[in-house]
């Protein structure tokens, strides 16, 4: 799992970065809520792209959270691919939607 400081490092090194200050005082499920529409779409696609893997964002939604305090968002990307991600107080997990769907038995486009 990735941890968080990897969240800041991408936020601050975006184009987008001048309009969101992320509060220390939040975990990064509450600071990513409080990001307009589009900064939610960028830091979730950057999450994407600091695994590895290619995102150019089209659309996200936010699936639900669990009682431990994960919160899943979706990302889905122009080349077809959806992604879930994960965050935790701890970090965040990326894994596709086949994975997640395989493993949850539940769509990344649905909440929950």
């Amino acid at each position: 799992m990735k941890t968080l400081s990897a969240i800041l490092l991408l936020l601050s090194i975006s184009a987008f970065a001048d309009e969101f200050e992320w509060d220390i005082n939040k975990s990064a499920h509450e600071n990513v809520l409080a990001m307009d529409y589009k900064l939610q779409m960028v830091t979730l696609a950057l999450l994407v792209k600091e695994t590895g893997r290619n995102c150019q964002p089209s659309l996200h939604k936010y699936q639900g959270g669990t009682e431990l305090g994960d919160h899943y968002w979706t990302i889905g990307c122009l080349n077809g691919v959806h992604w879930s991600v994960m965050l935790t107080d701890e970090g965040y997990q990326v894994m596709s939607c086949a994975e997640w769907e395989k493993i949850s038995g539940r769509s990344c486009l649905t909440s929950f």
